[in-house]
């Protein structure tokens, strides 16, 4: 990757020699994108169109594959390609030559490039990379602006037209819909893959505002049993509360120009109904946040993942959304200045999986019913994916997201031993059967109360935390089988009180836990440790049984 100039790359062409991916004609009737051959093909070029989006702003590229004599024209986006049928350059070199003919004659919005990202002059890529300075060397905003105007990345203007706040109050559905300008280099967070997988957030220069704001970048799925998280943010603000844990919106939504909202197409070309389009969108966020594994303590953590849970009761219990993502990245830790010094508040972000009360109760089991974030999915999903996602489901979830977070930050039995500790955290929350079903040994410590983190201090708060958020759960998988508890949630008088029956029906009994904890009067030990196992998250949307969550979707033409 740092060979490669890939933030000025054009047309990419991938050539291979390889004799048995030879397509057909030439003595193997293989195609392209079927056999062992092509998942390395397509795979290659996935990673490509991924690394392509991360240095630029692309809605998508066009690709040439070669392999021996014979060549495929590609279209990439972030739902999935498009691939051409097979021919011989040598003996038909005119399509391979008109092709490049018609690229070069395109304009850049024709070549895939965003028209709403454009370079910045040079007085405004000046400005950008001279922030850093205005700000207290060290603070987070210094070194995040720092880290934003890294040498090799160039700086680019965006033009967002969408509806945005006029009086510094969070946006609403009645704000006026106007241009603003931000000036963004690289990516102060970012994930390297396509689709929802390409999320990007940004520190960015607000020229209308003349401040720092953090802007969050993907592509959402446009499925009708998703709420946008645009929607969701403004119905939580239009009812604000003293402590709202959610992120300050200023604006966005999906990206529009020439008043159509930018989507992908590959989806129009695949007989697929479970593959929906994708739809770009920008969110503009007054906080400019840490990532949740930047934490400094282990009471840092706890709290921030209880400010959270917090936010998720008063969606569900308020609103009747279900965020349906529970993770280490819909998290973020907001230093907020309290007169007297800082204080860590956790704010739940990432709401572009969440659903209403309404959709949640009559969801249709079937394969296709997962969401969420691998690690942190409860049991029940992973083993049972035609169970549809309750609130259960995110309650554990946060559960998983705090032993997931000390095995690999705190110390503990499986500290100084690499090896063990990559096996257990593979074991416990990476893998993928060829099913498609989860961890069935998530589903056994569950059941057995076994603790996911050996070798925590004894009597330290953070042990009995786990502990009794343990024993909740299997309170919770005791009662019956998953598919018993989803029908016990079916019959369920929406405005009567839930009954005593599961304590995972409710927040009360899992915020009751980690507030006991968040009031004992001494958390000594568990320092903090650098990243003892650095694995990948892996983002499951709509994963179905029989095919892994790296599959890429692809068409021939």
């Amino acid at each position: 990757e740092e060979s490669v100039a890939w933030e000025w790359a054009e047309l990419l062409i991938e050539a291979n020699s390889f004799a048995l991916c030879t397509p057909p004609g030439n003595g193997f009737q293989r195609s392209f994108l079927s056999g062992p051959e092509s998942v390395f093909g397509t795979n290659a070029l996935s990673q490509y169109f991924a690394t392509l989006s991360l240095y630029q702003h692309r809605l998508f590229a066009f690709m040439i594959s070669i392999v021996g004599d014979n060549a495929r024209l590609v279209r990439y986006d972030h739902a999935g390609a498009v691939v051409s049928a097979s021919f011989n350059y040598v003996y038909h070199p005119e399509l391979l030559a008109m092709f490049v003919y018609r690229y070069v004659n395109m304009s850049s919005e024709q070549r895939g490039f965003d028209p709403t990202a454009t370079l910045a002059s040079a007085t405004d890529t000046r400005l950008f990379r001279r922030l850093a300075d205005s700000y207290p060397a060290g603070s987070h905003l210094a070194t995040t602006l720092k880290e934003a105007a890294a040498p090799r990345w160039p700086i680019y203007k965006l033009a967002l037209t969408c509806p945005w706040s006029s009086d510094e109050r969070p946006v609403r559905i009645s704000s006026p819909v106007t241009t603003r300008h931000f000036l963004i280099g690289r990516p102060l967070k970012r994930s390297h893959g396509t689709g929802r997988k390409s999320r990007r957030a940004y520190v960015a220069w607000d020229e209308n505002r003349k401040s720092v704001v953090l802007i969050k970048d993907y592509w959402r799925d446009d499925s009708p049993s998703c709420l946008t998280e645009f929607e969701v943010y403004v119905k939580m603000w239009e009812h604000p509360a003293d402590e709202m844990f959610i992120p300050y919106l200023l604006g966005g939504g999906d990206v529009v120009h020439n008043g159509q909202s930018q989507r992908t197409l590959t989806e129009t070309f695949i007989v697929d109904q479970h593959l929906n389009s994708r739809v770009h969108t920008r969110l503009v966020i007054k906080q400019v946040c840490r990532s949740l594994v930047t934490f400094e303590n282990c009471r840092e953590l706890v709290s921030v993942v209880h400010d959270a849970l917090r936010a998720h009761e008063r969606a569900w219990t308020e609103f009747g959304i279900l965020h349906r993502d529970i993770g280490a990245r819909s998290i973020l830790i907001y230093d907020k200045d309290t007169g007297r010094g800082t204080r860590a508040i956790g704010l739940l972000c990432d709401w572009d999986l969440a659903t209403i009360k309404e959709k949640a109760r009559s969801e249709a089991r079937s394969q296709y019913g997962r969401v969420g974030t691998w690690q942190s999915m409860s049991a029940a999903l992973l083993n049972w994916p035609g169970k549809a996602h309750r609130l259960s489901d995110d309650l554990e979830s946060a559960m998983h997201l705090l032993t997931w977070c000390a095995l690999k930050y705190l110390p503990h039995e499986y500290t100084n031993q690499p090896f063990r500790l990559s096996k257990r955290i593979f074991d416990l929350y990476d893998i993928i059967q060829p099913d498609g079903l989860g961890s069935p040994l998530k589903l056994e410590y569950v059941i057995a109360v076994r603790p996911f983190v050996p070798g925590l201090p004894k009597n330290h708060p953070f042990k009995i935390l786990l502990f009794r958020l343990g024993l909740l759960l299997r309170t919770h998988y005791h009662i019956a089988h998953p598919d018993a508890i989803d029908e016990l949630y079916d019959q369920l008088d929406p405005n009567s009180p839930l009954p005593e029956v599961s304590p995972l029906l409710g927040h009360a009994a899992v915020l009751g836990v980690f507030e006991d904890a968040l009031n004992f009067p001494v958390w000594l030990g568990l320092q903090k440790l650098v990243d003892q196992c650095q694995r990948e998250f892996i983002s499951s949307v709509n994963v179905p049984t029989d095919q892994p969550t790296s599959q890429i979707k692809a068409g021939c033409v």
